[in-house]
């Protein structure tokens, strides 16, 4: 899929939560850390509860400044809220060109910040 540019066109500052479910899911590079954690459940054999070890999805969340442009897959626009959005004018989005690609495009594993 061809990537998308994103330019923010609000007055200020936007974050953006890139939810493991609909971003990296949809084909997006997946920044998301992976947590273990421990909960109780109940077990249907023994009638008891037992402690299961489970990993909790941490998504990785997005900032761009105003003005700012960010390269990113389509799926982008499957995040909950993103294409009210681009319909209300918050955020520009148009295929991105083989040098935007390769200007813009930044790991999803650190905080994407300008300053």
């Amino acid at each position: 899929m061809q990537p998308i540019r994103v330019e923010n066109q609000f007055g200020g500052p936007q974050t953006i939560t890139l939810y493991h479910e609909h971003y990296c899911a949809g084909g997006g590079e997946c920044g998301c850390t992976r947590e273990p954690y421990q909960h109780v459940v109940h077990d249907p054999v023994s009638g008891g509860r037992k402690l299961v070890e489970s990993q909790r999805v941490l998504p990785v969340a997005m900032r761009l400044d105003p003005g700012e442009k960010a390269v990113l897959h389509p799926a982008f626009l499957g995040i909950p809220g993103i294409r009210a959005a681009v319909e209300s004018g918050r955020f520009r989005v148009a295929s991105a060109t083989a040098e935007e690609v390769e200007t813009l495009r930044r790991p999803l594993s650190r905080p994407a910040v300008k300053g």
